[in-house]
């Protein structure tokens, strides 16, 4: 039969169009019928182009256009369109992403994004952790930790936990109701059961009880009839029971009831027992518990109901009960009473209500003493304080006060504590007055000694013990005194002493204990000075023998807070030489008011035009409020104020006046504190400062902050001695210390000239301690002085490296402080003396020959102090690259024509110091020094003459404590203090200048021309300076330490300082003894020496002489050595070559000096000189 299929056929499902799948759709479109759609089965499929080839395409159509135009395009031409093709699909698909983007940045939430402004701030406050993680939950994007502070966790618990098993005791009401359980028990099992319907759930609670209403059945609890004597009565026979042992049916029941409550106890832990082991039976009569409705309650309503039908208490089965469980409570019991019978003889409690009360005499006793206190319990002692009401209402202002308690407690409980608070949180001038308050400093408390501070700075200290002095009320400041280099006011009725840490370190050279201190604190520890640190190490070792001492012989110990304004104290409290026990740490919050942070999208190079731009766009744009500009140096300084007042002048600008002041450690004191003077009324204030600003001072009214983010910083190469200054990025806690300068007030802003690229990349964390990168020859003395003999193992917070060490101890056996064995001489004991460098205490000793010993002094005061001249590029005396190609009017060439005038008397100054010798820049500093002594009026002779009033104030100063050390420590070496003193003779000026090379004598340097093999030759066509003239020095000067590497790009030779007295003169000095090496700031700049004066190489000789440094040649073969008269052989005069520096300075030979007659001694086979 042929089949009646047929493709062609007209089918009904084909005419009628299928229903869309969901009713809910509102498409109003149809879809077309079935023939339509498939009426060709071989029709092509049309698949999507792709995004290259609908690229490829485009670029098809496009050169088929311009054939289409131009049929005959050449081979170039068509190279050339081929590119304007792709280039023109390129800004197509630019145009399409940008349109894209536009689209999806008009729809997208930008609640989630984060403003640049808060990037490098630091931790997000906790209400701003909240707020981001809800609206990340909200956004549906929220992590784990976004989840966890909006979403408390709980944890779901199984209900049969939650039941609270009540331990078996012995309760009056219990004991007289259990005679009412049994009846209870009866009457349940004689009522049938109510069998409520089955629910869902009903195995985890069982339902309430309702009657026929469906109404749930309240039942009342019905109060006992017996009386409390009838309760106690019970009680007493219970432990009669238990007690005596009777082994009466009351007692028994008792107990049985006892080891019950023991045994529900333990199965309702979980614990296994013997109801568990039971078996099926046991599951029976729970199964029938169970659906007997709650028989536990049913027993407690029935003991309240019952309470009056029956006294005699009766033992109480639990249900779930075995036979076997109750065979082993009566084998326990049995074997309790055998234990009892065999044991110690019963004793039955007598019968409480069976006694009667008799008059019992009790004697009268004397009072008796209070017992002592236990041991770590602290007597408490305090000092009433009066303050006046403002400076009370000052200090609850400050975030250190309301830690009182806490900081107290810890420096009772501990010897050392680390306290850590910004600056602003007044913990420099709180702290001690909480620990003068309670008790300590006190003479009447068990702390008698004094509070010790110290501060890193002399300023700081004499300030804060003004202010704490303030504060203390009325007497304070006769309670409070301060101690530093040059003055002191302590006396007899001092309780709180503020000191330098060098003073303190003096007073531990004396008396390592610290005796008269029951209290030291170190303040500001971040800034890690050398001195601080080593107050640290030093006090570690002091703490721990304080403590033994007072252990031994009842004395206080002593107590050490260290405190610092960042969380840099990992060096402290984890160094475990330095403590062994870490000390605790106290965090105090600052006062400080939100500041929002400004990173530059650029770090431009030149930043002081930058900063010129900032300010200008702060003080014409922004609201009130003080600026403070961070700078270099006091260039930077100079430079910037001079164009901020020539843009805002002060008189003429009206509308916006700016008040510019200068803030540098090197301006004098005057002008230092107008900054904390009143502003002109309309004016705004704008403070150019260097890092002086950050945590010395805090100057009121700032609100804005400009940082460069740069410091200059003095850098000691340890291998060749040379120091630079050099301009760098400051590290990470003092960008975070500027601009907290501007939230101490209000709300502030910080502008950095920076990128927060170049902030997260370059910026340290901490800056390097300054133990790592200076000097430490006086630090080892110091130590030697106090019988430290192993400095390598002193717990120093960061220890100086072995290198360093090294070479400080050589150097001090240069100047004979420590002899070859490494040990103190008597020389080095008397050089510790002085709070001065050792090269400057080697002078000061061997400077009482030729009675040149108040020169001496005068110049090594001056020495100390540092520049007493004022440098020329300081100076307005020279034009200013910027304004060499100024127009050539009248106020130009006026200003010219003073600059030539300065200069001129700026050169002829320094002439009329060099008198006493014109190659001595040390005797032209004596010559500064004893002319300023016997001018009246000092500023206008500074102005005059170009020097620092305030470095010449201080050098006065330091000559009169020296001279009282010499006369305290010396007597009859030196009379008294005579400031002014007469021109030396020629003599002494000889003099002079050798006993200033003893103290230099590693620091020599020859001119290059005099070495053997030299490839400098000194003529009159290749030097026009003496600033051109090359010198070699002893040790090498840069990273190359032989002459042999002169052919690569670094200079190894030194040359004079422009500043120097040489610089004018057309002499050479063959050798010259120099202070310091200097290396300018680009790569190839030359290093430059400050020379002290000139020496003959017969003076070398001599001063090297028992040195290290000094060799000498054997006897020399044209003059025959000379045996003395008796002395049968062993000492010989002849004549040698000494050689300075030999194996050990440049090239491994050393210089040759001249020939010179020595006498020398035979030992041990060798001629030795004497």
């Amino acid at each position: 039969m042929p089949s009646k299929y047929k493709p062609t056929r007209d089918r009904k499902q084909r005419r009628t169009p299928k229903n869309p799948r969901n009713a809910d759709d509102n498409t109003s479109e149809a879809l077309p019928p079935a023939a339509a759609v498939s009426s060709d089965p071989n029709v092509e499929v049309m698949i999507p182009l792709t995004k290259a080839q609908k690229a490829e395409k485009r670029k098809e159509d496009l050169l088929a256009e311009a054939r289409a135009e131009n049929p005959g395009m050449s081979g170039k031409k068509l190279k050339r369109f081929n590119k304007y093709i792709e280039n023109k699909l390129k800004k197509e698909e630019k145009v399409e992403i940008m349109a894209k983007l536009a689209a999806g940045a008009s729809s997208m939430d930008t609640g989630l994004l984060r403003s640049t402004k808060e990037l490098g701030r630091g931790r997000e406050t906790k209400k701003e952790r909240v707020r981001r993680a809800v609206r990340e939950v909200k956004a549906g994007i929220a992590g784990e930790e976004s989840r966890g502070v909006v979403f408390e966790e709980r944890v779901i618990r199984d209900p049969a936990e939650l039941e609270v098993v009540i331990p078996p005791a012995v309760e009056p009401e219990e004991v007289v109701n259990l005679g009412v359980e049994a009846k209870v028990e009866e009457r349940a099992a004689e009522k049938p059961p109510i069998v409520p319907a089955v629910v869902v759930g009903s195995g985890l609670k069982r339902p309430l009880e309702t009657d026929e209403n469906g109404f749930p059945i309240i039942k009342r609890t019905k109060k006992s009839a017996q009386t409390r004597q009838e309760r106690l009565t019970a009680v007493v026979r219970v432990v009669e029971g238990e007690v005596g042992g009777s082994g009466s049916e009351d007692g028994d029941d008792l107990v049985e009831g006892a080891i019950d409550g023991d045994s529900v106890e333990a199965e309702a832990e979980g614990g296994p027992s013997e109801s568990e082991e039971g078996g099926e039976e046991n599951e029976s009569e729970e199964e029938d518990s169970d659906g007997g409705g709650g028989g536990s309650e049913e027993d407690s309503e029935g003991e309240e109901d019952g309470g009056d039908e029956g006294n005699k208490p009766v033992s109480r089965l639990r249900r779930g009960q075995s036979k076997k469980a109750n065979a082993f409570k009566a084998w326990a019991l049995a074997q309790r009473k055998q234990a009892l019978h065999d044991g110690e003889p019963e004793h039955s409690m007598p019968n409480l209500l069976g006694l009667k009360p008799k008059v019992v005499a009790i004697p009268k006793m004397a009072p008796a003493r209070p017992p002592p206190p236990p041991e770590g319990i602290k007597k408490a002692s305090f000092v009433t304080v009066g303050r006046p009401i403002e400076i009370q209402a000052a200090r609850l202002s400050l975030p250190v006060v309301a830690e009182e308690q806490s900081i107290m407690e810890a420096v009772n409980a501990n010897d050392c504590v680390v306290i850590c608070g910004e600056t602003g949180s007044g913990k420099t001038t709180q702290v001690p007055q909480f620990l003068y308050e309670a008790g300590y400093g006190s003479p009447n408390t068990p702390t008698p000694g004094l509070i010790g501070v110290t501060q890193p700075r002399r300023v700081a200290a004499v300030s804060m013990a003004n202010r704490v002095g303030e504060e203390l009320g009325p007497g304070g400041k006769e309670k409070v005194s301060y101690q530093i280099r040059f003055e002191g006011t302590a006396g007899p009725s001092t309780a709180i002493k503020f000191m330098t840490d060098g003073v303190l370190l003096r007073e531990l050279s004396e008396d390592f204990l610290l005796r008269r201190y029951s209290a030291v604190i170190i303040d500001e520890a971040h800034e890690r000075s050398i001195n601080t640190d080593i107050l640290i190490g030093v006090m570690s070792r002091v703490l721990k023998l304080r403590k033994e001492l007072a252990e031994k012989y009842g004395t206080k110990p002593l107590k050490l807070i260290i405190m610092s304004a960042t969380l840099r104290v990992s060096d402290f409290t984890e160094n475990q030489r330095l403590f062994p026990v870490a000390p605790p740490l106290l965090k105090v919050e600052a006062r400080q008011h939100p500041v929002s942070i400004h990173f530059s999208r650029r770090t431009v190079i030149e930043y002081p035009g930058e900063i010129y731009k900032k300010v200008c766009k702060v003080h014409r744009r922004l609201p009130p409020g003080g600026i403070l500009v961070f700078l270099t140096g006091q260039n930077e300084i100079t430079h910037l104020l001079k164009r901020l007042r020539k843009t805002f002048p002060f008189k003429k600008n009206v509308e916006s006046p700016l008040h510019v002041l200068p803030l540098y450690s090197l301006l004098p004191t005057k002008e230092q504190l107008k900054v904390f003077g009143e502003v002109p009324e309309g004016s705004r204030m704008c403070v150019l400062a260097t890092n002086v600003a950050e945590t010395s001072l805090t100057i009121p009214g700032i609100r804005y902050v400009v940082d460069c983010g740069r410091s200059k910083e003095r850098n000691y190469d340890k291998t060749t001695g040379v120091q630079s200054f050099d301009i760098g990025w400051v590290s990470k806690a003092s960008a975070a210390q500027r601009a907290g300068r501007s939230g101490r007030t209000g709300p502030g802003h910080c502008y950095r000239i920076y990128s927060s690229a170049v902030y997260e990349r370059d910026f340290p964390e901490f800056a390097e301690p300054e133990i790592l990168r200076m000097p430490i020859e006086g630090l080892v003395l110091q130590m030697r002085s106090m019988n430290i003999d192993t400095i390598a193992n002193f717990p120093f917070p960061t220890a100086p490296d072995r290198p360093s060490l090294q070479k400080s101890e050589r150097l001090l056996e240069y100047l004979g402080a420590l002899d070859p064995g490494g040990a103190l001489t008597e020389l080095g004991r008397v050089m510790n003396f002085f709070p001065l460098s050792p090269r400057f205490s080697k002078i000061l000793i061997i400077g009482q020959q030729h009675e040149c010993l108040p020169y001496i002094i005068a110049i090594v005061a001056a020495l100390s102090v540092g520049d007493v001249f004022i440098p020329e590029h300081q100076l307005d005396i020279h034009r200013e690259a910027d304004d060499e190609d100024a127009a050539g009017n009248a106020e130009t060439a006026l200003e010219d024509t003073q600059r030539a005038k300065g200069r001129k008397e700026y050169y002829r100054a320094h002439r009329a110091f060099s008198s006493l010798d014109p190659t001595s820049d040390a005797l032209k500093l004596l010559s500064v020094v004893c002319a300023y002594e016997y001018e009246k009026d000092s500023t206008n002779f500074c102005e005059r003459n170009f020097l620092r009033l305030k470095a010449m104030q201080e050098t006065h100063k330091l000559r009169q404590q020296i001279s009282k050390i010499i006369v305290a420590n010396c007597p009859g070496v030196l009379s008294s203090f005579n400031p002014k003193l007469p021109p030396p003779s020629t003599a002494q000026v000889k003099a002079l200048k050798q006993i200033i090379a003893s103290g230099f004598i590693d620091q020599v340097a020859i001119r290059a021309d005099l070495l053997p093999n030299s490839p400098y030759k000194l003529s009159q066509n290749s030097v026009k300076r003496v600033t051109e003239v090359p010198y070699m020095t002893l040790f090498a000067s840069s990273a190359f330490q032989r002459p042999s590497d002169e052919g690569l790009s670094l200079d190894p030779a030194v040359y004079i300082h422009p500043s120097s007295v040489l610089a004018s003169q057309s002499l050479y000095p063959e050798y010259l003894v120099y202070s310091e090496l200097k290396k300018s700031a680009s790569p190839t700049g030359k290093v430059r020496m400050k020379p002290l004066t000139s020496v003959t190489g017969a003076h070398l000789a001599a001063l090297a002489k028992g040195t290290p440094l000094i060799t000498y040649s054997k006897p020399l073969g044209h003059v025959p050595p000379k045996v003395l008269d008796d002395s049968m052989g062993r000492r010989r005069e002849c004549w040698v070559v000494p050689r300075i520096g030999g194996a050990i300075g440049r090239s491994e030979v050393g210089w040759g000096l001249p020939a010179r007659k020595v006498v020398q001694r035979k030992e041990m086979g060798r001629w030795v000189v004497e």
